[in-house]
């Protein structure tokens, strides 16, 4: 594992860290503590030592995973306020059970007007602050918009900066010679630009043209360019983190024209690349823009049939309620056709009667042969405990039974002993009555 300084702190971090987004119990249910230790445990023991996380993303679950292993963290908070900061540090400091955080970020800064803001309501002296009281070492910023991160580092008081940065999202090269005159860290996220870079495979079929879209290409990219210091990858499964791991240890040197020309080449030019400067949207403001043009990407580019609708179907809000206005579109960096291609994935992703019909057979058909296996080792398991239960219970029955007819029996007996008493008394009576006659006469 290489490591690069992060920018003007004294922390030396591992090129690919942990995505604590991707490790949350509150997105995905199904996610155990144990599975989050062993995905860390892996991740450390091959020289990840840098991971991020959010109070949105169960500190405290994270904490827990992380045990005994050695990593700078990071955490992030959405306060708007200075009270609400110094609430939210104090929560951090309880739930991830340290005495000091690496870097605590302020998150979601999502334009000028809210940067400004939250400086004016004491957010930044909040934090400057705790850095000060040694409660956080350093200060960071998360935003989509690269100019409230220049605004940011420009202050001085920014230590480090999270920014999306991939091989289809390039606009974060805007920020680079910022970073590198103030000298602060860059951290890089998302860099499989949301699941649209990397061939996921998610219904068991991959799409032959999707052969290079694959994660050494994404990290490769990213790697390449040294104003980078760490890139947190949210990984699931320790599949996931073993891929991404392998990727560095390659130490491939790969250009990123060439990895970029694979790309369009297979998205085209008119893809959403996540950036989210088209958002809100100016009639409504819970559009997710960005996650519909992504699902239509899944869907016509990687031939993921059923779940890209599915997913398209659980969105409280639809594309049909873009009014073609197209106030988005002067904001898009890319100058794609937002509104046209919003209609577009709404008509696409609609789901119809036979698409339900679809998805169920695909779950038989597609769904992973270990998990079948398992399922039916799990069941047979089931079923041969329960008949070791049952053979049991019927033991007990028979048991049971057995003392019953012995009880019976003993009752039986003792009914006849007393009927032979009765008798014996009935005879002892008469016997009586003749003798008392007999005294009579």
């Amino acid at each position: 594992m290489n490591y690069r300084k992060l920018g003007r702190t004294n922390l030396n971090v591992s090129v690919i860290g942990l995505g604590g987004g991707a490790l949350n119990p509150n997105k995905d249910p199904s996610l155990t503590l144990d599975e989050a230790k062993e995905i860390i445990s892996y991740a450390v023991k091959n020289g990840v030592n840098f991971i991020d996380t959010g109070k949105e993303y169960d500190e405290e679950f994270i904490s827990k995973a992380i045990g005994k292993e050695k990593l700078h963290i990071a955490t992030k908070s959405e306060a708007k306020t200075k009270k609400e900061m110094n609430k939210d540090i104090k929560d951090s400091l309880e739930k991830l059970g340290v005495e000091s955080i690496d870097i605590y970020q302020m998150h979601m800064v999502e334009s000028l007007e809210d940067f400004n803001k939250r400086i004016e309501n004491g957010v930044l002296d909040s934090l400057k602050e705790a850095k000060s009281k040694g409660l956080i070492k350093y200060i960071g910023i998360f935003s989509h918009k690269i100019e409230v991160l220049v605004e940011a580092i420009k202050t001085g008081y920014f230590d480090v900066v999270l920014v999306l940065y991939n091989v289809g999202h390039r606009k974060a090269e805007e920020l680079f010679d910022y970073t590198k005159k103030y000298d602060v860290g860059v951290i890089v996220a998302a860099p499989f630009g949301g699941g649209i870079l990397v061939d996921q495979k998610i219904e068991g079929i991959s799409n032959p043209k999707a052969k290079d879209m694959v994660a050494e290409n994404a990290l490769s990219f990213i790697l390449f360019n040294e104003n980078i210091s760490t890139i947190i990858p949210g990984s699931r499964t320790l599949k996931e983190v073993k891929e991404n791991i392998d990727v560095e240890n390659k130490n491939l040197n790969l250009s990123t024209e060439g990895v970029y020309e694979k790309v369009k080449d297979f998205l085209g030019e008119d893809f959403c690349r996540g950036c989210r400067y088209c958002e809100p949207c100016d009639v409504c403001e819970s559009l997710p823009i960005s996650e519909i043009l992504k699902l239509k990407i899944l869907y016509e580019k990687y031939d993921y049939r059923i779940r890209p609708k599915i997913e398209y179907l659980e969105l409280k809000v639809n594309g049909d309620v873009c009014t073609q206005c197209g106030k988005c579109l002067s904001r898009c960096p890319y100058n794609i056709p937002i509104s046209k291609l919003l209609l577009e994935a709404h008509k696409t992703l609609t789901i119809t009667d036979s698409d339900l019909k679809e998805w169920a057979l695909g779950e038989i058909i597609y769904c992973n042969m270990n998990e079948l296996k398992q399922k039916f080792v799990d069941n047979y398991n089931l079923l041969f405990n329960n008949k070791i239960k049952i053979e049991k219970i019927s033991y007990e029955i028979l048991k049971i039974k057995k003392e019953l007819v012995e009880k019976n029996n003993e009752i039986k007996d003792k009914i006849e002993m007393i009927k032979d008493r009765d008798e014996g008394l009935k005879n002892k009576d008469d016997n009586l009555r003749k003798l008392e006659i007999d005294l009579k006469n």
